[in-house]
């Protein structure tokens, strides 16, 4: 219905090295995804204004980019 104009989002509590090396399916899950949201949400690093998270440890991952280059990016553009 929407094509390829939809972005699909995932947040987890799991760390995105945890999830891409433990397992094919799990790997094949995130191949699937534009954006994660990963790590644990922790209290004392709760930030209300934060985007796309809710705390400090909290990482937001472009998916392609670190397909191709097996590396987290310091920055995303979310448009």
């Amino acid at each position: 219905r929407f094509g390829q104009t939809k972005t699909i989002w995932m947040w987890t509590g799991f760390q995105l090295e945890f999830l891409w090396n433990e397992a094919h399916a799990r790997r094949t899950l995130l191949k699937s995804i534009d954006v994660l949201v990963d790590g644990m949400f922790i209290e004392h690093l709760y930030k209300p204004n934060l985007p796309y998270k809710g705390s400090l440890n909290q990482r937001v991952i472009h998916i392609p980019t670190y397909i191709e280059t097996l590396s987290i990016p310091k920055s995303i553009h979310i448009e």
